[in-house]
């Protein structure tokens, strides 16, 4: 459950997709884990500033929030 005061909220799955890598172009990315992580919390919360049927899901929720899974979360957008 979101808990903004948790940082292990999203340690328990409520949801697990079916392939569970995302694979994102180097070109993207860049070649570390910082500047990808950058890169697409970059696109996330410019994606969560358009108002279409895909964003009112995510903003269904309480919050939305992005990292690695051995890493910190961070949260993109919450209520």
């Amino acid at each position: 459950m979101f808990d903004l005061t948790d940082p292990d909220w999203a340690c328990n799955e409520v949801w697990e997709p079916i392939d569970r890598a995302l694979r994102i172009p180097i070109i993207f990315s860049g070649d570390a884990w910082e500047e990808c992580l950058l890169a697409i919390r970059s696109l996330l919360r410019t994606l969560l500033e358009i108002d279409d049927d895909m964003t009112r899901v995510l903003k269904s929720r309480e919050g939305v929030g992005i990292g690695f899974v051995d890493g910190d979360l961070h949260i993109a957008w919450c209520r």
